[in-house]
């Protein structure tokens, strides 16, 4: 085949999102991923059981040949889903260490080989990013990869050492998942301060305000997006797809 460069126009091709949440613990992620319209869950984690969705029970994810079989049957079945979360990526890690100990022929995950058992956990993740990517360019399909949240310490040469939040997963896997997705959004209660005065001193407290997104990179945490999406956003689907929605009109 003959490419003829000079008939190639600029055009856009939008296509549904990929889009890693995570956040503080029990925050409500898997809420937040519920109100998506149409949506099935991967339920690794075993942890939706108090939501009205539609779910692939972790019973059936329990292999590394159950989390392929599952995502080749939503791209080869017929269905009108319109997205899918993976609930969650680090519980999902889990089984992916086991398909990796099985692989090096060894007793548990810690006893393969320096560094050996990390590349295969990120091999696998690249052939789940693909083929998620298959279920978004063939079928039409968001995606969704909720994950918890690690504390990393943080060490600059001239600076003060500083606590960042990233996802709860190997190094290697965080790599390829922030590399593939479109949109990583951190999930977090902002917090205010109070003053009050006690005596001669003023008394500062802290206290809770809204849950909210936050869209872009941090030294506190990771985060990002490809759609120039406002800073901080509602924790909610509605008003953080409304955002969606005018930053790709």
């Amino acid at each position: 085949m003959t490419i003829n460069f000079s008939e190639i126009k600029p055009s856009r091709k939008p296509l549904p999102p990929r889009i890693v949440l995570y956040g503080e613990p029990k925050i409500g992620k898997s809420t937040f991923c519920s109100q998506i319209p149409n949506a099935i869950f991967l339920d690794v984690e075993a942890g939706t059981g108090g939501l009205n969705v539609l779910r692939v029970e972790r019973e059936m994810l329990s292999t590394w040949p159950d989390i392929c079989a599952v995502l080749d049957g939503l791209l080869i079945q017929e269905h009108s889903l319109q997205a899918v979360v993976i609930d969650s990526a680090d519980f999902l890690e889990k089984v992916l260490e086991t398909q990796a100990t099985l692989e090096h022929s060894t007793t548990s995950f810690a006893k393969i080989d320096y560094g050996k058992g990390y590349v295969s956990l990120a091999n696998m993740w690249l052939t789940i990013t693909q083929k998620l990517d298959a279920l978004r360019e063939r079928r039409g399909m968001a995606i969704v990869i909720i994950a918890h949240e690690l504390v990393k310490k943080v060490n600059e040469p001239g600076s003060d050492s500083y606590d960042r939040f990233i996802l709860a997963l190997a190094e290697k896997s965080t790599k390829i998942i922030e590399a593939w997705a479109d949109a990583i959004l951190f999930a977090k209660v902002e917090v205010y301060t109070s003053k009050k005065k006690e005596g001669f001193k003023d008394k500062v407290t802290a206290v809770e305000g809204d849950r909210v997104l936050l869209t872009r990179n941090a030294p506190h945490h990771l985060a990002g997006n490809r759609y120039n999406l406002p800073e901080v956003i509602p924790f909610t689907w509605e008003a953080f797809s409304e955002a969606f929605v005018n930053a790709t009109k």
